[in-house]
């Protein structure tokens, strides 16, 4: 265990600037097009301003941003097939191009794809931790559980975190290891699985940093070399003389908060949440009010990641 001593000493934070900055740019290319069809009855609608050629749509707890363009010729008969099954809490089937992120259909399950959803719906659910306690959104005082005392340690669990990640070749056989390589999804359980790390190997902890898109204004987050969107993003952060995200996904070193946002472009964050290092993930997500879910014995979050491990780049080829 990398447990190292505390220092009884006051510290003085002076306040950070979050510097804006402009879009990143990302190389365009050409992708055939390749459709996956998912059952889903979580799905969030978001009503875009007129300047904005598509509907956001929410798939499940996928921070990634998917779309629905407002001039397919079905996109009224979807957009009230998705409100229906959300005020109902029944499943959808959601079909959408994997390299643009757009839905290409949107249809009701049948009597027997309904049955078996019903199924591994009360399975998967019970993996969400959905019982335990709200978390409250408060950013505590006390810093001793998150402070790692100076940059060296800080760059040390940053290192031991990387060191987790999967192999590049898309054959790893590593059980626990940290999905890293796959920037489309996974950012809550990677977040967690380094909580994880921290607390075993070092005896500290860390918070959660939250980050949301504008998507409603056709804003959302910046994904570093990719050519879609996220909804939202989590990195946890730790204190060692100044605040550091933590973050292998998007970096290869810790980052200032401001540094981390403006990766994802500043101006299109409309929301910045602090979080313990229990909350998990969003239940909604949007530049409003928001509950988080919990994964306190790391199921999802293995779930997740043993899903995610064979998978690298924008999409899950």
């Amino acid at each position: 265990m990398k447990k190292f001593s505390i220092l009884l000493f006051a510290l003085c934070i002076s306040a950070i600037l979050f510097v804006g900055c402009g879009k990143q740019e990302i190389d365009e290319f050409t992708l055939e097009k390749k459709e996956i069809t998912t059952e889903i009855d979580m799905i969030q609608f978001y009503k875009t301003a007129k300047h904005v050629d598509y509907y956001g749509i929410g798939i499940g707890q996928s921070p990634i941003l998917f779309m629905l363009d407002k001039q397919d010729e079905n996109a009224d008969i979807y957009i009230k097939l998705i409100k229906n099954a959300s005020i109902d809490g029944v499943p959808l089937k959601i079909t959408y191009d994997n390299n643009t992120k757009y839905l290409t259909e949107v249809t009701n399950l049948n009597d027997k794809e309904l049955e078996n959803w019903k199924s591994i719906k009360e399975e998967k659910y019970d993996l969400l931790g959905s019982n335990e306690s709200e978390i409250s959104e408060v950013f505590l005082n006390e810093r001793s559980s998150v402070n790692y005392l100076n940059f060296s340690n800080v760059e040390d669990a940053f290192n031991y975190a990387s060191s987790s990640s999967c192999d590049l070749n898309q054959n790893t056989d590593q059980d626990g290891c940290i999905s890293f390589p796959y920037k489309a999804d996974g950012c809550y359980a990677r977040a967690h699985k380094m909580r994880q790390i921290f607390e075993a190997e070092y005896d500290r902890s860390c918070y959660k940093m939250f980050v949301y898109g504008d998507v409603e204004n056709g804003k959302p987050l910046n994904v570093p070399g990719c050519n879609f969107g996220w909804r939202y993003h989590v990195a946890p952060i730790i204190y060692g003389g100044s605040w550091y995200v933590i973050d292998p996904s998007i970096s290869n070193e810790p980052l200032s908060r401001s540094d981390w946002k403006a990766l994802m472009g500043s101006d299109n964050i409309c929301k910045t949440e602090y979080y313990n290092a229990a909350a998990y993930m969003p239940q909604n997500t949007g530049c409003g009010d928001r509950n988080y879910w919990t994964d306190s014995n790391y199921s999802h979050t293995n779930w997740t990641l043993g899903s995610y491990q064979n998978y690298i780049g924008c999409n899950a080829n």
